[in-house]
């Protein structure tokens, strides 16, 4: 390679390297300027900066007097890299305190070479044409610099690996991308020596100052991605400059070399061309490069975080509305994954009959059933603390460590956020590691904090919604013993009474007159009527049968109105009459069929028809009337004549737990549930009221067109 090769390549790498250092210098001191462990980092990384930065005016020296001046200060900064590099490592691991010996050793050697740079037996300088400038030359006291460099350089990285191999989780990636960083850094700058003894291996020569860029994005992914030191900052931009920084001296540089290399084949040709050639080339490419550059730092190193703000309005909104525990947990999992872009979200939930914390909801990898007891290390540890555990800050002398690693280890989780109220866990939600791989933040903390109160006040919720729903059964089961009593207890009555009166006529002797025909006809009719009201009976019991539980899933078919309304009156009117309160059904000619779950749909009317009578202090009137909302909608009104209900409580009618009954009459529950299954069915649920006249509830649902 011809000398303004050389010289050029010389000149673009310690460019780059003196601008980059010097930047991500400025970037940890101004984020943390009171931490000893940043200010190391600065005075290790302007050690480099101004040693790039006397090579480059080195590589102007006109005279030899000005060049031996440069050679002699680059080499003071030269010195300064290797010790100042290894406080810094004995500061990021915590080892500072027990090496303090060794590098009180390597800080006397380094004084020491301060002293003889100024020497005449150090150095001086030589004009060298192969580089087209001037080069040191080493004198009798020199090796002392590459050995000290090369011996503190290495134990250093000696110390950083020990540290590497013992660290965990988010710090071994920190210590991990700084180690690999540092090694291709050094691999190339320390051989920066091999040219003042005359030695030019390849690649080294000329690119080998270029590695130490490398080192610069390395220790950014770092700081970006993985938090080293502690610095929260993007320094997306800083690594797009360097990026394009590389990209257009690179594609400059090779381009000027292939092209020279190929055209003085054919014709003789100017550099300068070359040049203007590939600064050209440099100006076409620049655009779609730089989004590129910019693509891959958003998508790898700053994926768009999430809006915490979204996330806790949204879950909030949604979690303290569902009462179905089921669908509460398996929300809360999903959403808290796909939010956060998480790799694994695992619920466990207190089980109170074996006061275990079960398994209950999980999403993403690792799909491990796991059941904890109450005096598992990890529950006693949460349990006792009551504040989010991260993976990475369990104490190594905590109690039952392995155990609690074995169970992290199998929910996949770097957080647990315990989910307690009036200092009862209830649960626990684990997230496993972000896809982008970053660190749960302070900021992610305070969220995920402020959403695990809200998901152990939603799942209170709905064990009491549960707790509630059971009684509500228990009410409900009442109602059909009785409707049952009364129309199935009828039929068995009569055929009791003819099979009763039989017998006695028989005891008595009046059947001894009547002859053998007149008997069997007696005894046919007997039988006749029997049937009759067994199949009474039967009729009775399926139409009963029809008003079950809902299933948890809506099954919609096509429904006659008309036949659900008479399954519910039949139900409920016996108990209704017995209060004084008449049923009135009103239908018009025809009504079309809907699209429902029937079973849904039972409980719909049974809830409107029981409410309306419950609302009735004494003697009164509940009329239940289906008609006909345009040609598309079927209405059904429930109508009672009881005390009406106050404008003011309206609006709240549909809100869990807001009853207008008195105080252990109701549950809050029943028009929440209604309101629920009517829009799961597409219908619509509307009700108005006169304080003191009475009130009605209309439902509507589309009607199914032939």
């Amino acid at each position: 390679m011809n000398p303004v090769d050389l010289r050029f390549h010389y000149i673009l790498a310690t460019s780059g390297i003196c601008l980059s250092t010097a930047l991500l210098a400025f970037y940890v001191y101004f984020n943390g300027p009171r931490k000893r462990v940043n200010r190391f980092y600065v005075l290790w990384s302007l050690s480099i900066s101004l040693w790039s930065f006397s090579l480059l005016l080195n590589i102007f020296a006109q005279t030899q007097g000005a060049a031996v001046l440069m050679c002699r200060l680059l080499h003071v900064w030269a010195a300064l890299i290797p010790v100042t590099f290894l406080r810094f490592v004995l500061a990021l691991t915590d080892k500072f305190p027990q090496r303090r010996f060794i590098f009180r050793i390597f800080i006397g050697v380094v004084f020491f070479i301060l002293g003889i740079i100024w020497t005449p037996w150090f150095l001086t300088a030589q004009w060298k044409p192969a580089f087209g400038f001037f080069v040191t030359e080493p004198r009798l006291l020199y090796p002392i610099h590459p050995i000290l460099f090369v011996l503190c350089i290495t134990y250093a990285s000696f110390e950083l690996w020990g540290s590497y191999r013992k660290a965990v989780g988010v710090r071994r990636k920190q210590l991990q991308y700084f180690l690999i960083g540092t090694l291709i850094g050094y691999s190339g700058g320390t051989t920066n020596y091999l040219i003042n003894y005359g030695l030019q291996p390849f690649p080294f020569y000329p690119f080998g100052s270029y590695t130490i860029l490398p080192y610069v994005a390395m220790v950014g992914i770092a700081i970006a991605r993985y938090k080293l030191m502690d610095i929260e900052v993007l320094i997306k931009r800083s690594l797009v400059f360097a990026g394009l920084s590389v990209f257009i001296l690179g594609t400059m540089t090779f381009a000027t070399m292939a092209a020279q290399e190929w055209l003085s084949q054919f014709l003789p040709t100017e550099r300068w061309v070359l040049t203007l050639g590939a600064a050209f080339l440099v100006v076409l490419l620049y655009d779609p490069f730089k989004a590129f550059l910019v693509n891959i730092t958003d998508r790898f190193l700053f994926q768009r975080r999430y809006d915490y703000k979204e996330l806790l309005r949204k879950f909030t909104n949604e979690a303290l509305a569902v009462l179905d525990l089921r669908k509460l947990v398996d929300m809360t999992v999903h959403t808290v994954a796909e939010t956060m872009r998480l790799e694994s979200c695992r619920l466990l939930l207190l089980s109170q009959p074996t006061n275990r914390y079960e398994l209950t909801a999980s999403v993403g990898i690792g799909e491990h059933p796991l059941v904890l007891d109450e005096a598992h290390p990890l529950i006693k540890l949460i349990k006792g603390t009551q504040v989010p555990l991260v993976r990475d800050s369990v104490d190594e002398n905590q109690p039952g460590l392995e155990a609690i690693e074995e169970a992290l280890e199998k929910l996949t989780a770097e957080v647990c956020l315990p989910l307690a109220l009036h200092n009862e866990l209830v649960g626990i939600l684990t997230l496993g590691r972000k896809k982008s791989d970053e660190p749960y933040t302070k900021d992610d903390m305070e969220v995920l904090t402020t959403l695990a109160n809200t998901e152990a006040i939603a799942i209170s919720n709905a064990l009491l919604a549960a707790e509630v729903a059971q009684k509500e059964k228990l009410a409900v089961i009442g109602t059909l013993a009785a409707a049952i009593n009364h129309e199935v207890c009828g039929p068995l009555h009569n055929v009791k009474t003819r099979a009763t009166g039989f017998l006695m006529e028989r005891k008595e002797g009046w059947l001894k007159p009547l002859s053998k025909e007149e008997l069997e006809e007696n005894m046919a009719e007997f039988m006749q009527f029997a049937v009759g009201e067994i199949d009474k009976t039967a009729a009775i019991t399926t139409r009963l049968s029809n008003f079950a539980k809902p299933g948890s899933e809506t099954k919609p078919e096509s429904v006659d109105v008309k036949k659900v309304v008479e399954e519910v009156d039949a139900i409920l009117r016996h108990d209704l009459e017995l209060r004084g309160i008449t049923v009135e059904e009103v239908f018009p000619k025809e009504v079309p069929p809907i699209f429902a779950d029937r079973r849904q749909l039972h409980e719909i009317l049974f809830n409107l028809v029981r409410n309306a009578g419950q609302a009735i202090e004494q003697s009164g009137r509940v009329t239940v009337q289906v008609k006909l909302n345009g040609a598309n909608r079927v209405a059904v009104d429930v109508t009672d004549t009881g005390c009406g209900i106050p404008p003011q409580q309206l609006r709240h009618l549909f809100i869990p737990f807001f009853t207008t009954k008195k105080e252990g009459q109701g549950t809050g529950l029943g028009l929440f549930i209604v309101k629920q299954l009517v829009e799961r069915n597409g219908g619509t649920i509307g009700v108005q009221s006169q304080v003191g006249v009475g009130t009605t509830f209309t439902v509507e649902f589309p009607v199914i067109h032939p």
